[in-house]
């Protein structure tokens, strides 16, 4: 057991039975401890539930769809909308990377533009095929001193990447923003996680059907 928290009580009168008195304010206190407790692991249950309805509903908007903005938009709503920016980055059937869709001031578009995974921050670690949060860009050991510099140029405080993996192998990400520094709660991150693998499912399957097209014209 430890020390949670304390109940005082103070008086102009002097106790005239301390003890009796003491051992009843003392079983109060543990009451309340109890009450304090059980009202915390209520809410711990709560919210965990609201997580896996949350994640559950994000789940089946995914999987609805082929729209590469819509994608988007289910992960990003997902976290709340507490970042500003939101990219959607992948290797489309023709093999070149390129960001697809992006959300800003919670609205989703289409984009057409070429990118290199390795020019994002700190997607030298994201072989290690989990997510990456920088929840303070000056102190972030993971990024360089370049990315460093180019995220503070872009007024990005923190961000979230999650790798959108194909056979062990990073073929895209999720990179959401912020220009305030902010925090993602543990279970919700791995949550996150789990959806790119959701996304990089839906993409997977887009890209086979897109070859599958192309390779029918050609016959």
């Amino acid at each position: 057991s430890s020390l949670h928290g304390l109940v005082v009580f103070s008086g102009d009168e002097t106790l005239r039975n301390p003890g009796p008195q003491y051992d009843g304010l003392r079983a109060i206190a543990d009451q309340l401890a109890a009450m304090i407790e059980n009202r915390n692991l209520l809410q711990q249950t709560t919210n965990a539930l609201d997580l896996i309805q949350s994640q559950y509903e994000t789940s089946s908007r995914v999987f609805r769809t082929s729209d590469l903005s819509e994608l988007l938009q289910a992960v990003y709503d997902f976290v709340g909308g507490v970042f500003d920016h939101a990219e959607l980055i992948y290797s489309d059937a023709d093999g070149i990377t390129r960001v697809v869709a992006t959300v800003d001031a919670g609205q989703s578009a289409l984009v057409d533009r070429v990118v290199l995974l390795a020019d994002y921050p700190a997607s030298a670690t994201l072989n290690v095929l989990e997510a990456r949060e920088i929840r303070n860009v000056d102190e972030d050991v993971f990024i360089t001193d370049h990315e460093r510099a180019q995220l503070q140029a872009d007024g990005v405080k923190a961000l979230v990447i999650l790798p959108i993996v194909n056979n062990f192998l990073v073929n895209g990400l999720i990179m959401l923003t912020s220009g305030s520094r902010n925090r993602v709660a543990p279970d919700r991150l791995r949550a996150m996680r789990s959806l790119a693998d959701q996304v990089g499912v839906v993409l997977q399957n887009r890209n086979l059907l897109q070859t599958m097209k192309m390779n029918l014209q050609e016959i």
